[in-house]
């Protein structure tokens, strides 16, 4: 071994055999010995060496120069056996029998050529030559950048012949990190770009092989300012159609050893991260974003909204953030809203859990609960093929939103997770609102979400603006609101992408580009793009920025073939991502001419690919393209592409539901669009998305006009009134409830279909209740329940038995009502237990529920609680937060009735915050109504009476009336225990008149015996009032059968007479009361 090692190449170092650094004081030193031993052995004369690097000095100040240099390296290097430094006259060398040098062992590797002194060769070369070491003199620096391209190119050929060797040897993901490496060193070598399109195909990553082609297409037009040859065009359309011919797939199966990988999203995802142009002058926001990615690595989940006007660099920004957590090891979700598909209930939430691969997560899907995977597997309904029990509640939005998370905090176990989430200024609401319960509870949790919004769609978006007003509010959240670039980033942009061709004018461009964009990134690289290809558009500033847009876009779509004009047409018309099959056969086309069209598409930069699918590189290009349609070829296309999506998905259609709908609609093919609409609509049921649910309802009661007026037309007019029905009850919206009700009841009529008319039977039932209007309701259930028996359709009958039983309830016909709900309750097997029989909580827990309630009033408590606590344990075990909340809400009734207010209040609290935290509208005013009354009854005045007067005020707002009697009587209880009398007597008078209006005899005894105690508050003159009141109250309880309601109006007459003196009287009532 010699004394002394030197490496050159990455930058320079000298250590002595033992491995000890030996350290120079002066760049130019430094630079000297870099010189010397680029060749070992070989001489330089002592002016060559003084020119070289003190070329401005005088000779004789350079020599001394040089003189002063040697004496340095002298003394630094240690004397060694042969000396390390050779100095004969006028000449100067490094002894290569003293050093070694990495530079010599590389060259004679790479001149040996064989496979194994390549590989030696290539490990060697970890950097360009003398990589980092500056010195400011021209001969050297022209010597060096000389040398440097001569050893670029050695290893360059090195790496070319380890790449052909791997190739043939089979060594596949040894070849493509080769390639990857060479590219690094020379991006425009084109032979190795196709190389790695093979490679990547031969591994099965498609996706990764026609981005590989992008990535060609831009360096090729930046560094040369050509385009592909030939045979690459070729490659990427052979690639393109490898799978044309096989039915389509969301997400193609992952191949075996993919599988096997314990990181599923690294790599077969890399191919989302697409940046289309350099992020230039974005620094201070990506440093921001780096800090929250950082953050959440650390265990401290952040979520970031990136906001600005389209074209703006949002999803650039996001891009450069993928690349980064890609490269760090970080699990990506990646998920895309699409204008097009905001009535696809959590679109871009399948999109992101679908591209991230976590079907493929096993364990971590293993690890969960059943519950959460039988939700998931609304969802993703490939889990239900691996196992997962379908979910065998009603349909629950918290429940799925708690699924989600579960899933994505599973997944952050394992790795930290980026959730991105594009452009959600067109999400649909249950996206939006399942992206801010995920945001509220990854505080301590190793995720980032990461949004973008576009400004000026955030208006036609409430759910949105009251999403990020609600996230604004926690510590973790981070604005990043984007502005134009300035001028001279704008300039950096305009020059980064000039390419060779154009570099000669790109002086005079700068100004122009600047005042025709005003710094909007997308407008620059579009500008670019055009006058590459020999368009001159005309800008000016004066115009608007998306009129500006649309003629620098439109010029470049011109230039166009006619084949790539179509497939554009077509894509544009598809409205989101999309696979080549469903391409080439909306289009027409053969697979061959559909792949070079593509390959055009893509080659001028109009289409990019994403994994698996294609898309237009931004948004705004979409829009112009499908604008520029002219309506009948519009309609035309839709219909094309809802055929080929009907085609390929034809074995699970149900996903495809919203867009199916969304393109027969537009080309006017209303049968079919009414069936796809209402398969979405039950779909957004399903998944709980009520308010996605209604607009495809409503959509398709556009429709049925449009059809010939057939008796089925008629029936399907009256089921899809039903459907909406069903979607805007959740929703609280009873108004438009009863108008389509109104509009169902006169199509029935005049159909004679009883099965149909018994289900209006039930909701007019449901819906007259709620209106405060019971006997009609009791009526009307009676009729349901009848048709129910006779049709043999036990759905339709329970269902009925529902509403009646409710109905007495309100009338206070409180035997009957428990007569009908112990029946429901016996009758109800296994099935029905958990099928959705008009109510969105579980039936048997429903039934039970009524029952603590009905037999409350009857003062029968103890089999009151036993049916409640049944009723909640039921709940539970169901894990159904709606039908808890329902049951703990009426278990409180009966303990608040019974006297036992502590148990009443902690129910109700339970009750109250599942309700809030599930935001479950319906429920959550009665039970604020119920513990306001509690914490008043326990002292709690001022709180139980804001409480009250909150639930009241809800109530009238979504013009509920069934309510309005115990709201009335409870409050007026409230007031008389704060001594604001005549208060409580306006709320008896208005609760009595309301009652006996309606026939509501419960609540009717309920107001007399607070009239009767308010009157009781005031002098002697209302004695005898209070008497009447309490009397009659007393006497109409006893009839009905209401024995606690009953002792209050003995307590009360007894306390009375006490007070008159009457002590025969008061003893015998507080005795009937006790």
């Amino acid at each position: 071994m010699k004394p002394l090692f030197v490496t050159l190449l990455g930058g320079f170092d000298i250590r002595m055999a033992s491995g000890q650094i030996i350290s120079l004081p002066t760049k130019k030193t430094l630079a000297l010995l870099g010189y010397l031993a680029l060749h070992p052995g070989k001489a330089y004369p002592r002016d060559r060496l003084a020119a070289l690097l003190w070329g401005d000095s005088a000779d004789e100040q350079a020599r001394r120069s040089l003189r002063q240099a040697m004496y340095v390296l002298r003394k630094a290097l240690p004397e060694t056996e042969p000396p390390a430094l050779l100095m004969e006259g006028e000449t100067i060398a490094l002894n290569g029998d003293a050093v070694d040098v990495d530079t010599s062992v590389f060259e004679r590797l790479v001149s040996e050529r064989t496979p194994e002194a390549l590989e030696r060769a290539v490990a060697l070369y970890r950097g360009e030559l003398l990589e980092g070491v500056g010195v400011d003199e021209a001969p050297f620096a022209e010597w060096l950048a000389s040398e440097q391209e001569r050893l670029r190119g050695l290893a360059v050929q090195a790496f070319t012949d380890i790449l052909a060797h791997q190739s043939k040897a089979g060594q596949t993901q040894q070849a493509i990190q080769t390639a990857v490496t060479l590219l690094a060193m020379d991006v425009s070598q084109e032979i190795v770009h196709r190389a790695l399109m093979r490679l990547y195909a031969r591994q099965g990553r498609r996706g990764a092989a026609l981005k590989q082609y992008q990535v060609c297409v831009a360096a090729l037009q930046r560094e040369l300012g050509t385009e592909p040859e030939p045979e690459t065009k070729q490659l990427y359309q052979e690639i393109l159609q490898r799978r044309a011919s096989e039915p389509l797939k969301f997400a193609a199966p992952e191949p075996t050893h993919r599988r096997e990988s314990r990181r599923p999203s690294l790599e077969s995802r890399s191919e989302l991260i697409t940046p289309d142009s350099p992020l230039i002058g974005r620094e201070v926001e990506l440093v921001r974003l780096r800090e929250a990615l950082e953050k959440a690595s650390r265990g401290d989940g952040q979520v970031v909204a990136i906001t600005g006007e389209a074209g703006i660099g949002k999803s650039s920004l996001l891009m450069a953030l993928a690349t980064e957590a890609h490269a760090r090891g970080i699990r990506i979700l990646l998920g895309r809203s699409y204008q097009t598909e905001q009535v696809l209930a959590f679109g871009p939430w399948v999109d992101a859990f679908r591209n991230g691969c976590v079907v493929a997560e096993v364990e971590v899907f293993g690890g969960l609960a059943p519950l959460w995977r039988a939700e998931l597997a609304r969802l993703l309904p490939q889990l239900e093929v691996e196992g997962a029990e379908p979910a065998a509640h009603p349909p629950d939005h918290l429940l799925l939103f708690e699924a989600a998370t579960e899933l994505i905090r599973s997944l952050a176990t394992k790795e930290p997770v980026v959730v991105m989430l594009e452009d959600v200024h067109w999400a649909d609401e249950m996206s939006l609102r399942l992206m801010a319960f995920l945001a509220r509870r990854i505080r301590s949790s190793p995720i980032l979400v990461v949004m973008t919004i576009r400004d000026e769609e955030v208006a036609s978006a409430p759910v949105l603006g009251q999403v990020v007003d609600e996230l604004s509010r926690e510590s973790h959240f981070v604005p990043l609101a984007l502005t134009p670039l300035s001028r001279a980033s704008t300039i950096a942009l305009v020059r980064s992408l000039v390419s060779a061709s154009t570099a000669g004018v790109d002086a005079r461009l700068d100004a122009e580009i600047w005042r025709a964009s005003t710094g909007n990134p997308f407008l620059v690289v579009e500008t670019i793009r055009a006058i590459q290809e020999g368009v001159a558009p005309r800008t000016p500033a004066t115009l608007p920025l998306p009129e500006r847009v649309r003629r620098v876009v439109a010029g470049r779509l011109e230039r166009l073939s006619d084949r790539g004009r179509h497939l554009a047409s077509v894509a544009a018309v598809v409205g989101r991502e999309f696979d080549f099959a469903l391409l080439q056969r909306a289009a027409g086309l053969d697979e061959r001419h559909a792949a070079e069209g593509v390959e055009e598409l893509v080659r001028r930069r109009v289409l990019h690919g994403l994994g698996e699918q294609l898309d237009f590189t931004h948004e705004w290009i979409r829009e112009i393209v499908y604008n520029e349609l002219v309506h009948p070829r519009r309609k035309r296309l839709h219909v094309l592409v809802a055929k080929a999506l009907e085609d390929l998905h034809a074995a699970d259609p149900e996903r495809h539901y919203a867009a199916l709908a969304g393109h027969y609609r537009a080309g006017e093919v209303w049968e079919k669009a009414l069936v796809c609409l209402r398969q979405a609509g039950a779909r957004a049921m399903r998944l709980s998305a009520y308010r996605d649910a209604v607009t495809c309802f409503e959509q398709a009661l556009e429709a049925v006009p449009r059809l010939p007026k057939t008796r089925e037309t008629l029936e399907t007019a009256v089921d899809v009134r039903f459907d909406l029905r069903n979607a805007l009850l959740p929703l609280a919206e009873f108004d438009r409830v009863r108008g389509y009700l109104r509009d169902a009841e006169a199509l029935v009529r005049s159909l004679d279909d009883r099965r149909r008319l018994g289900w209006l039977s039930v909701y007019v039932s449901h819906d007259s209740r709620l209106a405060g209007s019971s006997t009609e309701a009791a009526e009307r259930a009676a009729a349901a329940q009848t048709l129910g028996d006779a049709l043999g359709d036990s759905s339709l009958r329970i269902a009925a038995e529902f509403q009646l039983g409710a109905a007495r309830f309100s009338l206070g016909d409180h035997r009957r009502a428990v007569d009908v709900f112990r029946r429901i309750a016996r009758s109800l097997d296994d099935d029905l237990n958990r099928r959705h029989v008009g109510y969105p909580e579980f039936p048997a827990v429903v039934a039970r529920a009524w029952l603590a309630q009905s037999l409350a009033e009857l003062g029968e408590f103890d089999e009151g609680i036993a049916f409640g606590e049944e009723g909640i344990r039921l709940a539970e075990a169901l894990d159904h937060a709606m039908s808890l909340a329902y049951a703990c809400t009426r278990l409180a009734h009966l303990y608040t009735v019974k006297g036992e207010l502590d148990r009443a209040a902690v129910l109700l609290e339970r009750g109250h915050a599942l309700t809030r935290d599930w935001k479950i509208t319906y429920t959550a005013a009665l039970a604020t109504a119920d513990l306001g009354y509690v914490y008043a009854l326990r002292g709690r005045h001022d709180e139980g009476l804001s409480l009250l007067c909150d639930a009241m005020n809800a109530y009238e707002s979504m013009k509920v009336d069934v309510v309005k009697p115990r709201l009335l009587v409870r409050l007026g209880e409230i007031y008389l225990l704060v001594d604001r009398v005549d208060e409580a007597r306006v709320c008896a008078e208005q609760c009595l008149a309301y009652t006996r209006a309606r026939g509501e005899h419960g609540y009717e005894a309920y107001a007399l015996y607070l009239l009767g105690e308010t009157a009781a508050r005031q002098d002697s003159p209302g004695s005898k009032a209070a008497e009447e009141h309490l009397r009659e109250a007393g006497s109409l309880a006893a009839d009905l059968g209401m024995r606690p309601l009953v002792g209050h109006c003995h307590r009360g007459l007894g306390t009375l007479y006490r007070r008159t003196g009457q002590p025969p009287a008061a003893r015998e009532h507080l005795a009937a009361a006790a």
